[in-house]
């Protein structure tokens, strides 16, 4: 789909730039159609803030701010009807602009396009935070997201870094208008699990959810991944050693994990230190690697109870996909004390460095069941790499970095 960025002349009046946002470009190939409509979401987010210099938001009118036409609204204004930006979204004056069905805020894989208001829906909706209320919060207080009721954001308050955090999630349940400036287009992380859980999120998959990051970036959330990585994900800023206050607000603590491992980086590598102990850490945090959006072909293995194995990778990988870099990231330590199933300390730190783990069926035959095989693990310092082979049985199972992902091949 096509889309135009808001128009100066009909969106809420904005800043001067403090910042731009850069231009998001896609490979040829496979090309996943959820993940096509979100970065075309994202190449009109970016649009909007070169112009406006600040990321789209509610009418700044005397209303209260349910009532108020939303951030989607301000993304709608380049063609059609004009909003009446002083009057309530739901105003029979703003039926023209409101009764519009737009197809590129509509996900391909669901098939309500109505909302429980009964107005055109949105499968779209703003990352507000974490936390019940957080669309409420300043843009400074921790546990705020990129979309507020009153909110201004710009470039600079991502301090976690634009490809680190989410802008957008999908949305799958509570639809509404994609007019409104309340629960259909702002959502908050509220109770685990966050994909296909309690707060809506989704998009179609059934173990995992696209989401479009603030660089304009498609990334896949698997249901396995770590909460506290996705809270952290929803965030604009995480507090850092040293730094007065509190962590963003953790309304659902994580479950214990399958083990007690950590992993810890070596000093000057891109990676900032993970934990995973026994019980959830709040100071775990986690980078992204700079890669090049695409769909990579292929299939990935499944999580523990995932009973759709295998199924389509459906992650994005963000500018130029230098996987072999990602795995010569230096670990200090690795430590696995219980035995776990091999395939799911491979996704985990696979998940954490923002790489997909892959697999061809045909390829590995008989033994795929290798990766079901529980064992421990202690090791460092290396490199992200060596460690996941060590992972693998030994003369039996590799790695191979290639096609925008991880791998695992047979040793020939």
């Amino acid at each position: 789909p096509t889309t135009k960025a808001a128009s100066p002349e009909t969106s809420p009046p904005g800043a001067k730039p403090t910042g731009t946002l850069p231009k998001a470009t896609i490979e040829p190939g496979e090309r996943d159609p959820v993940a096509m409509r979100l970065m075309a979401l994202g190449e009109t987010i970016r649009g909007s803030v070169d112009t406006l210099g600040e990321f789209p938001r509610s009418a700044t009118v005397d209303l209260p701010a349910p009532k108020r036409l939303g951030w989607l609204a301000a993304l709608g204004t380049a063609r059609g009807p004009t909003p009446q930006w002083e009057l309530p979204w739901n105003d029979p004056a703003n039926d023209p602009f409101v009764r519009r069905r737009r197809d590129e805020l509509l996900n391909p894989r669901l098939s309500r396009l109505v909302g429980d208001d009964g107005y055109p829906a949105t499968h779209f909706a703003g990352n507000a935070g974490v936390g019940v209320g957080a669309r409420r919060l300043r843009v400074d207080e921790p546990g705020a997201g990129a979309f507020g009721e009153d909110r201004r954001t710009t470039v600079d308050d991502f301090r976690d870094g634009l490809g680190n955090t989410i802008l957008v999630f999908g949305v799958q349940e509570r639809l509404g208008s994609w007019a409104t400036n309340d629960d259909a287009t702002l959502r908050e992380l509220t109770r685990e699990p966050f994909v296909n859980g309690p707060d809506g999120l989704g998009t179609g998959q059934p173990v995992s959810m696209l989401v479009l990051m603030a660089d304009g970036s498609v990334r896949t959330i698997q249901q396995s991944t770590d909460a506290q990585i996705v809270r952290r994900m929803a965030t604009l800023w995480d507090r850092t050693e040293g730094e007065a206050g509190n962590d963003p607000p953790l309304v659902a603590q994580s479950p214990a994990p399958t083990a007690s491992s950590s992993v810890a980086t070596a000093p000057g590598a891109t990676s900032p230190e993970i934990t995973k102990p026994e019980k959830p850490n709040p100071s775990a945090t986690v980078s992204v690697p700079d890669e090049e959006p695409r769909v990579p072909a292929g299939e990935r293995p499944a999580a523990e109870g995932d009973s759709e194995s295998p199924r389509p990778v459906e992650v994005v990988i963000r500018k130029q996909a230098d996987v072999e870099e990602v795995l010569r990231r230096k670990i200090l330590r690795y430590e696995v004390s219980k035995p776990v199933a091999r395939v799911v300390l491979l996704r985990e730190l696979a998940d954490s460095a923002g790489v997909p783990l892959l697999w061809n069926e045909e390829d590995l035959g008989d033994l795929k069941a290798l990766l079901d095989e529980r064992t421990v693990m202690k090791f460092g310092p290396g490199e992200l790499g060596q460690l996941m082979r060590e992972i693998l049985p030994p003369n039996r199972l590799g790695l191979e970095a290639r096609d925008g992902g991880v791998w695992i091949v047979p040793k020939r």
